[in-house]
């Protein structure tokens, strides 16, 4: 039974190594924060209650934050267009400015592969991890 049970913990633990040392290589390279590049599926209350979703593509140059903003049928305008916001630690923000000169402000947190927080309009959103960059700074 003992033989079994460190056998057992051997393989979990070799299992969730690559993970775990991922991880530290990704945090250690953006300055201690969480790294966010690739593209993520944002949904967000809007202006009147309703329901809207985006694909986001985040680039990452250590706490700086840039890339697009793609609406999906739900979001009346088309796009794609620019965000820039910043990553400090688990906190996160990124503007999106829209062709119409208005812009959308995202604050919130990060926890793994997702983000969650309110909008400018203090309306609620989440987005999840969808594509890891191939750079994980990119």
């Amino acid at each position: 039974m003992k033989r079994m049970i460190t056998l057992v913990s051997a393989v979990l633990i070799l299992i969730s190594a690559p993970r775990l040392f991922a991880q530290d290589r990704i945090t250690a390279s953006t300055g201690g924060t969480h790294a966010l590049g690739g593209t993520w599926h944002l949904t967000w209350t809007g202006f009147m209650g309703q329901h809207r979703t985006a694909s986001v593509r985040i680039r990452q140059d250590n706490t700086t934050l840039s890339g697009t903003f793609q609406g999906d049928h739900s979001f009346p305008l088309s796009g794609p267009f620019p965000i820039a916001g910043k990553v400090d630690g688990d906190k996160v923000t990124f503007s999106v400015s829209l062709s119409s000169g208005m812009s959308l402000t995202f604050t919130g947190t990060v926890a793994g592969d997702k983000m969650s927080g309110t909008t400018a309009q203090k309306k609620v959103w989440s987005a999840e991890l969808k594509h890891n960059a191939p750079d994980a700074n990119q």
